[in-house]
């Protein structure tokens, strides 16, 4: 709980973000920026979850201690062999590693606002149903289309749909796949207007 402004108790609600990461240094290094931007009691409900593709030329490295400083918790996985767009393997260790119930899965080159997520640990959301989001780009923030493949769900729907199939890695574009079993699972697909 935290205590609001005007002086009511706000249930926080436990989150992980999960990201897939490939050779990309310097996104890991922005999203460490953003994630100590965030705000100490919002921090203090959030776990950060990094999984490491087999990245063969800038492996993912340990966040520096004051990157990470007041998060729940902070988690490094690496997939020690390189399969091509292996980030279903990714997804589905991030889902199985993550300590809370409610879960974001993103792309590592996706940030999470801080005002998104405020709004991700203090709205009361279904646990029958699945979250998209809407996105804008960088640096002008114009709208964009959203992500196809950025969820928040909880780990047991996750399981009920059955995970990421894994037999799909090395091919790009199997999202839709995914895509179809989150609709026949859950009770609804809802786009937040909170951004990414």
């Amino acid at each position: 709980y935290r205590r609001h402004d005007h002086g009511r108790l706000t249930r926080m609600m436990p989150l992980t973000l999960v990201f897939p990461y490939y050779d990309n240094h310097g996104m890991l290094v922005e999203q460490q920026r953003v994630w100590s931007a965030y705000q100490r009691n919002l921090r203090a409900f959030l776990s950060i979850i990094v999984v490491d593709d087999g990245s063969p030329k800038a492996p993912a490295v340990q966040v520096p201690r004051r990157g990470v400083r007041g998060l729940a918790n902070y988690a490094l996985y690496r997939i020690d062999v390189d399969v091509r767009w292996n980030w279903l393997a990714c997804r589905n260790l991030g889902m199985f590693e993550a300590p809370t119930e409610w879960v974001l899965m993103t792309d590592i080159d996706h940030v999470v606002p801080g005002r998104t997520l405020r709004t991700l640990l203090e709205v009361p959301r279904d646990p029958q149903m699945v979250y998209r989001f809407s996105r804008v780009s960088m640096p002008d923030l114009s709208p964009y289309k959203p992500h196809p493949n950025s969820w928040l769900m909880t780990r047991t729907m996750f399981n009920a749909i059955g995970g990421y199939d894994e037999r799909f890695s090395g091919y790009y574009g199997t999202d839709g796949e995914f895509k179809d079993r989150v609709r026949e699972t859950a009770k609804a697909v809802v786009l937040l207007p909170d951004v990414l």
